[in-house]
């Protein structure tokens, strides 16, 4: 594992800013970070995980900077995502301009802000709890100082438009799932329909781990690859294609992770570089953690990031390309299989450990997820542009095909419903072991390169 850290000074460099960033609330990580730093061999490693727990401490977080339940002096708060209705009002997470800390917001319903404008808010603020709790501001007095840039209200546009869109070619429910399976992530689910994915196992598929958003860039790539067109052309097109996409899903962080990783495993072949998976995770993890230093104690963050990286370490070298299409469809296969078992093994004891809860039918929705959201979503992306020309072409083109798939999803999402269970609350030390575990077992698995 030494050459793993040593080959790679990025994961080193990001290993130690997550140390740091987490590191006040929990003092362990960092005697933790600084046995990583004795373990280690090389002097450019040691000095690289001290500049990054260094630098993570310097980073303000939630439940580390700011404990108290008192407002900052300087009101202002950005909005971070589409509000949702609540009984109480809208709700919505929001980010201090002051200092950084970020809260849920619930304001009164005659004031609807929009994502991406900057608020002056005034009320009772209740601070996290622990570290990692989100804290809840209620606010009375709400007033707009600026709106949202130019690209943030189009991509809540075209959010907005596609809902609207689905909302004529299928029923409500439905409507709010492909949403979501989209964009990856929960604005448009209601709590009804959180509380029946929690129990169906799919909702940190959705809404967190960022694997939709994964299988709808493996098929665009997919599609690209039929064009014969120069490599270097297709990079352009689908670094514009991704950006877009990562606008318009309003820079959620479970889609950015994924357009962050796929554009820096695309881009290497520029740069004469072979795709190395450890190294694009830990870039785009630094560069979320430096806008968003509270990400750190996102479920999804962590979901995405140990999970990729499992699937980075536990999966052998590329062979050969197979020549033959059906061979080189069975090794894609193949590898979403292991790939699908490797996320497994990891994110059910972390979900055990964060949720309390663990849907052992997410394995299984994680393979349907795969194979399917894909298809939903190029589905519906293409009705809607069908019915910028004819509107009742895209909308009977959704209805038919997208409504089928996604009712059967559904169906199965709720046959499987019973495979689950509470567990009790554990500390995230405990599974310190299991993941050491799963390392020392890693020569069985994979040879060391």
């Amino acid at each position: 594992m030494k050459a793993q850290f040593e080959r790679r000074p990025v994961l080193v460099l990001f290993v130690g800013v997550v140390a740091g960033i987490t590191a006040v609330a929990h003092p362990l990580n960092g005697l933790l970070s600084v046995l990583l730093l004795a373990w280690l061999p090389s002097l450019r490693s040691r000095l690289l995980i001290a500049l990054g727990l260094v630098f993570g401490v310097l980073l303000p977080t939630p439940g580390q900077s700011h404990p108290s339940d008192s407002l900052p002096t300087d009101s202002r708060w950005i909005v971070l995502n589409l509000p949702k209705e609540t009984i109480g009002g809208w709700s919505f997470q929001a980010q201090a301009v002051a200092d950084g800390r970020t809260t849920t917001v619930v304001t009164p319903h005659e004031f609807l802000p929009e994502e991406g404008s900057i608020v002056a808010l005034d009320g009772s603020l209740r601070a996290p709890r622990e570290a990692g709790e989100s804290g809840l501001l209620v606010a009375t007095q709400v007033i707009e100082v600026q709106p949202p840039p130019l690209w943030d209200r189009a991509a809540a546009r075209w959010r907005e438009s596609l809902h609207l869109f689905l909302n004529q070619a299928l029923d409500a429910d439905t409507s709010r799932l492909v949403t979501a399976l989209c964009f990856g992530g929960a604005d448009t689910l209601t709590p009804n329909d959180l509380t029946s994915a929690k129990q169906e196992g799919w909702v940190t598929i959705v809404t967190s781990s960022g694997l939709p958003v994964l299988a709808l860039i493996a098929l665009m790539e997919a599609g690209a690859s039929l064009i014969p067109a120069p490599r270097l052309f297709w990079l352009v097109a689908l670094t514009l294609i991704f950006g877009l996409y990562a606008f318009a899903a309003g820079l959620q962080s479970s889609a950015l992770r994924a357009v962050v990783v796929a554009l820096i495993l695309r881009w290497g072949y520029v740069f004469s570089r072979e795709p190395d998976l450890l190294s694009a995770v830990s870039v785009a993890g630094l560069l979320i953690l430096v806008v968003r230093p509270s990400e750190v104690y996102a479920l999804g963050f962590a979901l995405s990031m140990l999970t990729l990286s499992a699937i980075a370490l536990f999966t052998p070298g590329r062979g050969p390309r197979p020549a033959n299409l059906r061979r080189r469809m069975a090794a894609n296969v193949y590898a979403g299989i292991r790939a699908v078992t490797i996320s497994a093994i990891v994110a059910i004891p972390l979900i055990a450990q964060r949720l309390h809860h663990v849907a052992f039918n997410s394995v299984l929705a994680s393979f349907v997820v795969v194979a399917v959201v894909p298809i939903i979503v190029a589905l519906a992306f293409s009705g809607q542009a069908m019915a910028l020309v004819a509107p009742s072409v895209g909308i009977g083109w959704v209805a038919l095909l997208v409504g089928p798939l996604s009712a059967g999803l559904r169906e199965f999402f709720a046959l499987t419903a019973g495979l689950s269970t509470d567990v009790p609350s554990f500390s995230g030390y405990w599974l310190l072991p299991y993941f050491g575990a799963w390392l020392m077992l890693r020569g069985r698995f994979v040879k060391e390169e």
